[in-house]
C-alpha cells in the first residue's frame, strides 16, 4: 500500500478543515437569514419588498413565459419530486449502495417534516391574484418549492460532486442543478404562489437541512464502519 506523505497529509486535514469552516458559515448565514425573514414578515410587518417584487415581474407576464413557468416549477412539485425519489431510493437499493439510500431518505423526509411543521406554526395566507388559475392550497410560508428543490437536487449535486470524474462535466452538472433550484424559486414568484420571503427562507431551509443531515448521517455511518471494523469474526 503507498503511503501518505506527512505532508501530503497536512494538506489534506488542511483543506478538510476549510471545508468544514465554509460549510459552518454558510450555515450560519442562512440560519440568520431564516431569522430576519422571519422578524421581517411576522414582527416588523412594514416591508414592501414583496409587493414591489411582484410589480416589477407584471409588466413581464404573457402566456409563452407562464407555460414555462409552469412547467419549471413542476419540477419542484411533489408529484414529480415523489416518483423521482422512488426511483433514485431504488437505483441505490439494487445497486447495493445502501448508505446513499439511507441519506437520501434521511434528507428527503425530513425536509418534508420541517415544510410541513413550518407552514402549519406560522399559517401565513398566499398572495393574491395568482396567476396560476383557481390558485393553489396550504400555506405560503416557506416556499416549499424552494426548500425541497434545494434538498433533492442539492443531494444530486453532493451526487455529482463524489461520483463525476471529468472536471468540466461535473461543472457543468452542478452549474445546471443549481440554475433548476433557482429557477424554480422564481416560478413561485413569478406564478404570484408565493413571496420573495418565502422563497428566502425555504431556500435556506432546504440548505441548512441538507448540510446537518449529511453530517448526522455520516457520523453514524462511519461509527456503524469502526464498529464493525472493530468486531471482526472468529476464524
Amino acid at each position: 500500500m503507498k503511503k501518505i506523505s506527512p505532508n501530503a497529509e497536512k494538506i489534506r486535514e488542511t483543506w478538510l478543515l476549510r471545508g468544514r469552516l465554509t460549510k459552518g458559515i454558510l450555515v450560519f448565514a442562512a440560519v440568520l437569514i431564516i431569522l430576519f425573514m422571519t422578524w421581517l414578515v411576522f414582527i416588523y410587518t412594514k416591508s414592501t419588498t414583496d409587493q414591489k417584487i411582484f410589480n416589477a415581474i407584471a409588466p413581464h407576464i404573457t402566456f409563452g413565459r407562464t407555460q414555462f413557468m409552469l412547467f419549471i416549477t413542476h419540477l419542484g412539485n411533489h408529484q414529480f419530486l415523489v416518483p423521482a425519489n422512488l426511483v433514485l431510493l431504488a437505483y441505490f437499493l439494487y445497486s447495493g449502495r445502501n448508505w446513499m439510500a439511507i441519506r437520501l431518505t434521511v434528507v428527503m423526509f425530513g425536509g418534508l417534516a420541517i415544510k410541513l411543521i413550518f407552514k402549519a406554526f406560522f399559517q401565513r395566507l398566499r398572495p393574491l391574484d395568482p396567476v396560476i388559475e383557481g390558485g393553489v392550497p396550504g400555506y405560503s410560508f416557506p416556499s416549499g418549492h424552494a426548500l425541497m428543490a434545494v434538498v433533492f437536487y442539492g443531494f444530486l449535486i453532493w451526487w455529482a460532486a463524489i461520483t463525476i470524474r471529468n472536471k468540466w462535466v461535473q461543472g457543468i452538472v452542478i452549474s445546471l442543478l443549481l440554475l433548476l433550484i433557482l429557477l424554480i424559486s422564481f416560478t413561485r414568484i413569478y406564478l404570484r404562489v408565493h413571496y420573495m420571503t418565502d422563497i428566502m427562507t425555504g431556500l435556506c431551509l432546504g440548505f441548512t437541512w441538507l448540510i446537518f443531515s449529511f453530517w448526522r448521517v455520516e457520523k453514524i455511518e462511519m461509527k456503524y464502519i469502526s464498529n464493525k471494523k472493530a468486531v471482526k469474526p472468529a476464524r
